[in-house]
């Protein structure tokens, strides 16, 4: 039975992975303390039925990002050959290896698939980079990035590129390479076409006490004569750069078309432009004056998705309450974009609550799951969450959905610590419970649990999608203290066990173990 096993851990655990019976056997026992001959074969054997699975890319990728965890240049010569993959996805999942072991051409095949990739691969290629890259790379990257006509990775590549460097150089005060080379070269893109990207630009440089850089917009957006476009901009990236010179011009606009008719004043005011009149009123609120908040709020009636993300950006950067409970309200919103768009604003502000982000879990949107999440585990929600959490695996109508959220969202160290309070009731559920129930109960319990208690409850109660990840959980933690796992599950008729129990043993003998014959 053939078993796709999809790039990321979570998507496993969506019940989509697919199992490879291999048929392979090896009869002889090993030694606990070297890797057998026969063991590397297989090794070898299983390593390369992954890399080499030719109708499966998935397969193909989640045998690489396995290799990702070993991160070791013994076994790039099983990765080398899937940088001319067919599938975009194994092109990057093997880039991502060669960078993270250090690989000697690997910063020339990251400039090489960067300028042969579509938009959507190039994200990915720069992603990889930032994470596994060196230094120079990245910059070669990021520079390259930022001059792409996809807007979401322009902005990436800005943010992690010279914004980043300018923000390492207020922080270290060096002000030499503000004043002579990065001050400079920001004020550059102050006009540039992307207007979030000019509005970074603006902020940036009013944080670095530049903020004369505003006044050229500012008098635009004043200038009755102006062309309206040009207005608008000006209009929008004040407001996002929240320059709060801009402040009078806003209440001005808004104070001309409120005002009752005048012969003398008409021409001007009936040269107001809804639109213009819009962004005075999203312009006052996001530069905190709460005069004019509830026409802010009343622009997200009817609103299509780029203006909802726009109004709510607004109501985000006002203190009033007001602004918080429109967030709120947008965190349902049947738009994933609009409700990640909330949720990521709402849990900056000074104000949000724990409840609030909560309650906004119910959504099965797993992109959304997992932002809320890192922002529950985070110090300010932390200890409400673990509360909520106890009260929820107590509550039989609630446990089934409440662990099938714990085992999507929770990863890090950071976010798995929220379980500690609740790990009597989650050995409660693991020794208990039956079933599902009781594997995901166990697999939990065990990234909170001593070694000798995470072996006994491995045993008794995970199913194979737990274990796997479990496994997975093994090869980033010491895996020799694991050989004893790792040999139990290496004879196993599914693939995804046996392709990380190899790997785990791999590991775990690592400097002694050298590939014979890396590839056919």
């Amino acid at each position: 039975m053939l078993s796709m096993i999809k790039p990321a851990r979570q998507q496993v655990w969506h019940g989509r992975a697919l199992c490879l019976v291999l048929a392979l056997c090896f009869g002889a026992g090993c030694s606990a303390q070297r890797l057998g001959d026969e063991e590397r074969e297989e090794i070898e054997r299983v390593i390369r039925t992954g890399v080499e699975m030719k109708d499966d890319p998935y397969v193909r990728v989640e045998t690489l990002r396995i290799l990702e965890l070993a991160a070791d240049p013994a076994l790039n010569g099983f990765v080398e050959p899937r940088i001319s993959d067919s599938s975009p996805a194994v092109r990057v999942a093997a880039l991502r290896v060669l960078l993270k072991t250090d690989h000697p051409q690997a910063r020339h095949h990251a400039v090489s698939m960067f300028n042969n990739a579509a938009e959507a691969e190039k994200l990915a290629i720069v992603t990889a980079t930032i994470d596994h890259g060196n230094a120079a790379l990245e910059r070669i990257l990021l520079d390259r990035a930022v001059r792409t006509s996809d807007a979401r990775l322009r902005k990436v590549a800005f943010e992690k590129g010279l914004l980043a460097r300018v923000e390492q150089a207020l922080e270290a005060k060096d002000n030499d390479a503000l004043r002579r080379v990065l001050i400079p070269e920001l004020g550059a893109f102050v006009d540039h076409e992307d207007e979030r990207i000019a509005a970074l630009a603006l902020a940036k440089l009013i944080e670095a006490g530049e903020a004369a850089r505003a006044t050229p917009l500012v008098e635009k957006l004043a200038d009755e004569q102006a062309p309206l476009a040009e207005r608008l901009r000006a209009a929008r990236v004040l407001t996002r750069a929240k320059a709060a010179e801009a402040l009078p011009v806003f209440l001005a606009l808004v104070e001309t078309f409120d005002a009752p008719f005048d012969e003398k004043r008409g021409i001007h005011q009936r040269r107001l432009d809804a639109a213009l009149v819009r962004a005075a009123i999203l312009g006052t609120t996001a530069l905190d004056d709460p005069i004019h908040i509830s026409r802010a709020q009343n622009y997200l009636d009817g609103a299509d998705v780029n203006d909802t993300i726009e109004v709510l950006d607004a109501l985000a950067a006002s203190t009033a309450e007001a602004g918080a409970v429109s967030l709120r309200v947008a965190m349902r919103h049947g738009n994933v974009a609009v409700r990640r768009h909330a949720v990521r604003r709402y849990g900056a502000r000074a104000d949000a609550r724990a409840d609030a982000l909560i309650g906004a879990l119910r959504h099965d949107d797993f992109e959304t799951q997992k932002i809320l999440a890192a922002l529950l585990t985070g110090p300010r929600f932390a200890s409400e969450w673990s509360h909520l959490i106890n009260q929820r695996l107590k509550n039989e109508a609630q446990i089934d959905e409440t662990l099938a959220l714990l085992r999507n969202v929770l990863r890090s160290e950071k976010e798995l610590a929220v379980l500690i309070p609740v790990r009597e009731v989650l050995t409660n559920l693991a020794t208990t419970a039956e079933g599902r129930r009781a594997a995901i109960a166990a697999y939990l319990l065990l990234q909170v649990a001593d070694a000798d208690s995470s072996h006994r409850i491995a045993d008794e109660h995970l199913d194979h999608e737990t274990r796997y990840a479990y496994l997975e959980h093994l090869i980033e933690r010491n895996p020799r203290e694991h050989v004893e796992i790792f040999r139990r599950h290496f004879r196993d008729d599914l693939f995804a066990l046996r392709l990380a129990s190899s790997v785990g043993l791999w590991m775990a003998f690592q400097k002694e173990a050298t590939p014979t014959q890396a590839s056919n």
